[in-house]
Order: structure tokens, then C-alpha cells, then sequence
């Protein structure tokens, strides 16, 4: 009678514990996916991979490196795919009387130093200076436009280099820059527009309360006539 009892006292135990087991696993598992739902990237976050056709255009598109000649400056328009569209970087300079471009929306980029291996090495050091972001690693170098030279004194040819990131790079402004923001292209394309400067009307693109125009709004405009032909 004692064993009897004791032995379906050790079944109730065991199936109790199967039980238990069973409900922590449960949970665990629920635990688990609302975790993934929590942390999970928004939309604009995520790591979206491009069209490859779009992006395979593109570099057909773009002039390679070797055609990319007699420039004095570089800039580098980086590209991130998102929600099937390309978002732009721009950063804003900071006011200076030593900058031809003081306070105005531009691309990260500079003048050639006589180190600079090319021009491509320029876009690529003074991105790296002025905002951390390192192109050497995680992006793809899709090709060049045309250079565009600039109106203001000193006149320069500046060549701009395209290239696309993979991932949101984590931005570290040095102090040549006050502020960086990420526009989607098509939203860009939208704010067309015109500035009205001290000394006349000029094109711009009107975006989040910021003016884009000179030589960044031309360069701009350049590559939208490349994005046009992708039929994106």
C-alpha cells in the first residue's frame, strides 16, 4: 500500500515537472519572440539591400575612377537603400570666414593633400575626418559623376564619388561641420525650389528648413540625371 502509494506520488512528481518544463519552455519561447519584436529595427533602420539591377545600372552609369582627372577637391555622396529609395547625407558647415562655403548644406569632402594616393582617397580621408565614417569598410564604391566646377573664389573642379553603405554608419562630427541629416532622394526631389540670397534668387532645394544650392544642389542635380536613366 506504502509502495503503491509512493510510486504514484513519483508519477504525479514526474508529470508535474514534464508540466513545468513544458510551461517554462512556453514561455521562454513567447519571452523570446517578444523580445525580437521589441528590438527589432524599424523600417528606416534595417539593413535594406538595394535593387542589384539599380545598383549595377548605377555603376554603369557612373564614370569609373581611371576617367576622373584635373581635380582639386573631392566629396563623397553617400547613399544608404531604404523603403526601395536611396537616402542622401548632408552635412552643414559651420560659419567660418576662412570657408568660401561657411554655414551652407554640402557633402562631406575637401581638397586634395599632395599624401592623397588620388582624388578618390581625398573623398575618402576627408570623410573620414569630418565625420567618422570610414569607406574603406562596409561600402561600395559605385563610381564617379562628372566634375562640376565651382563659381565661388578659389574657382576649383570638384570630382564627387558615389558610394553606397550597407549600414546606418554611426556619425561623429568634427569641427569643420554643425549638423548632418539624411534625406531621401525622392523627398529631395520634391523640395525644388528657389533660395533668395543677399545677393539674388538662386535654385535650391528647400528641405527640413534647410537651403541646398551652389555646388552642392548642381552636384545634386547630376546624379538625379543618372538616377532618372535607372528608372528607379
Amino acid at each position: 500500500m506504502v509502495a503503491r502509494r509512493a510510486q504514484h506520488l513519483s508519477k504525479a512528481s514526474t508529470t508535474s515537472h514534464v508540466k513545468l518544463l513544458a510551461a517554462i519552455t512556453k514561455l521562454c519561447s513567447i519571452f523570446a519572440s517578444r523580445l525580437q519584436t521589441i528590438y527589432a529595427p524599424k523600417p528606416n533602420e534595417t539593413t535594406m539591400s538595394c535593387n542589384p539591377e539599380v545598383r549595377d545600372s548605377l555603376s554603369q552609369l557612373l564614370e569609373p575612377l581611371s576617367e576622373v582627372r584635373d581635380a582639386d577637391a573631392a566629396v563623397a555622396l553617400l547613399l544608404r537603400p531604404a523603403n526601395q529609395d536611396f537616402i542622401v547625407l548632408l552635412v552643414k558647415r559651420v560659419e567660418s570666414p576662412l570657408d568660401p562655403w561657411s554655414g551652407q548644406m554640402a557633402l562631406p569632402g575637401g581638397k586634395r593633400d599632395p599624401k592623397d594616393r588620388d582624388i578618390q582617397q581625398t573623398a575618402i580621408r576627408e570623410t573620414m575626418e569630418e565625420t567618422n565614417i570610414n569607406l574603406a569598410h562596409n561600402s561600395c564604391f559605385l563610381g564617379a559623376l562628372e566634375t562640376v566646377r565651382s563659381i565661388v573664389r578659389p574657382r576649383i573642379q570638384v570630382a564627387a564619388f558615389v558610394f553606397l553603405l550597407e549600414h546606418e554608419p554611426k556619425i561623429r562630427l568634427n569641427e569643420e561641420l554643425a549638423g548632418h541629416l539624411w534625406v531621401p532622394m525622392r523627398q529631395l526631389q520634391k523640395c525644388r525650389g528657389t533660395a533668395k540670397l543677399s545677393f539674388g534668387d538662386v535654385p535650391a532645394f528647400l528641405v527640413d528648413g534647410h537651403v541646398v544650392w551652389g555646388l552642392t544642389y548642381r552636384i545634386l542635380e547630376v546624379f538625379f540625371h543618372v538616377l532618372e536613366k535607372t528608372r528607379i
